[in-house]
């Protein structure tokens, strides 16, 4: 048996080649093609299989609600509440549009599930951006169009929060790592004033209102992580995109200000915090060491780095971006230890940050954050050189797809062996392989 999982995939409302800018995936075929070949070596091998859809999968917050999902225009500017309502028939009309948006990954899924020896399953988790799953009419709108009824039924699952089991613990990570998309009930998740509603994060209000607008001008406003850091790499690279985010934002600051901490913190304060979180998890006490790993992230200097480069540590804008990143991934993996303790887990996966890693943790487990498939600036080697030729050009010159996914086997002698994998990596001078995926048993988990 073996398990693969994925996040933030995004999945919007489709039709870029007619003028949709608000759709951030554009990976349908290799989407396809991959699930094509993990589906041929599941029957080769006579495995069952489980494909695990990490949360962030579908792009509610980019997709409207329209009464006719036919009226849809995808070079429309809709206003704000059209992205905004949440109750079960607005959020069956924007899962009706991404549906009929990816004909290709709905044909790929449906081919994906298989009810005879040996079995192939499809769970779905819900993240911040695809809390709208939650409604009974979205998941059978799935349900129908993967054609999961009769014997395929129990092979499709929606899981409310988590997957917890067979030594695995899989979360989609917003609740921990970040308190703007953080939601106070994930089991029910719905308006204390109303429950015909869903409740939305105040992360997602304010991706709606700001993001959307800056996004049909700068298609990469998006896919940076988490939404604060954007402020500081604009005004170092961007001041007029800068300005005119904060102009949007002055209705929301003082919710920011007061949910997200890092942005009041100075970068002292805030790399002090972050390495007392890695003291914590690499267990050396709190005399404030750190046993960090000197190898740059995918796509991000380490955070040894970001306080010993020169070029970095005496940019203070563009390091306090950094380290804003950096905090969600100490955050992460500081839960990702914990989980270890209180699920059993050997391996946990998170998403979310949409940096890929894959790292042991001490005293046992391996924690891999699966990434996204949506595009990532490559800061890892030159982030101010990467930012000013992006800012400059707006091309796809320092801009990567990682199509990455965990993989997970179950061994015949009952061991575990966990991986972070690319999709396609070996195919083209474009494409660059992971390292973590590279680094061969320095990068695998066995765990008996």
């Amino acid at each position: 048996m073996f398990k693969i999982v994925m996040s933030d995939l995004h999945i919007g409302a489709g039709r870029i080649p007619e003028g949709n800018l608000l759709e951030d995936f554009e990976q349908d075929d290799e989407f396809a093609a991959l699930l094509a070949d993990l589906a041929a070596e599941s029957e080769a091998e006579g495995r069952e299989a489980e494909l695990i859809l990490n949360g962030d999968i579908f792009e509610f917050w980019q997709v409207p609600s329209l009464k006719n999902p036919d009226d849809y225009d995808p070079k429309k500017r809709y206003p704000s509440r059209c992205y905004l309502r949440t109750r079960e028939q607005d959020s069956l009309n924007r899962m009706i549009l991404i549906l009929r948006g990816h004909p290709i990954v709905v044909a790929a899924l449906k081919d994906w599930l298989r009810a005879e020896a040996p079995q192939r399953s499809l769970t779905i988790i819900k993240g911040n951006h695809d809390m709208q799953t939650h409604w009974p009419a979205v998941q059978d709108a799935i349900r129908d169009a993967l054609e999961a009824h009769g014997d395929r039924e129990p092979l499709l699952r929606f899981e409310p929060v988590n997957v917890s089991r067979d030594g695995v613990f899989i979360e989609h990570g917003h609740q921990y790592a970040d308190p703007l998309n953080r939601h106070p009930n994930m089991l029910e998740p719905y308006h204390t004033l109303d429950r015909r509603r869903i409740r939305m994060v105040p992360g997602g209000s304010i991706s709606i209102r700001v993001v959307n607008r800056l996004e049909r001008e700068h298609y990469w406003i998006s896919s940076v992580k988490p939404l604060p850091s954007l402020f500081w790499f604009l005004w170092r690279f961007h001041t007029r995109a800068a300005i005119r985010l904060v102009l949007l934002m002055l209705p929301h600051l003082p919710r920011l200000l007061w949910l997200h901490r890092p942005l009041t913190q100075s970068s002292k304060q805030l790399a002090q915090e972050i390495r007392e979180m890695e003291a914590d998890f690499n267990g050396n006490g709190s005399n404030g060491e750190t046993a960090t790993e000197h190898e740059d992230l995918i796509g991000l200097p380490s955070f040894d780095r970001v306080l010993t480069d020169k070029e970095i540590a005496n940019d203070p804008l563009l390091s306090h971006g950094l380290l804003e990143e950096h905090y969600l991934h100490a955050r992460l993996h500081q839960v990702a230890r914990r989980k270890v303790r209180e699920e059993g887990a050997r391996v946990v996966v998170f998403g979310h940050t949409h940096v890929p890693s894959v790292e042991r943790m001490k005293g046992g487990g391996v924690w891999i954050n699966s990434g996204s498939w949506t595009w990532m600036l490559d800061m890892g080697a030159a982030p101010a050189q990467a930012w000013r030729r992006l800012i400059k050009h707006e091309d796809l010159h320092d801009v990567h797809y990682h199509l990455n996914y965990a993989r997970i086997d179950y061994e015949e002698n009952g061991t575990l062996r966990a991986r972070l994998l690319e999709h396609g990596a070996e195919d083209g001078p474009n494409r660059r392989p992971l390292r973590e995926a590279l680094a061969l048993e320095e990068a695998e988990r066995v765990a008996t």
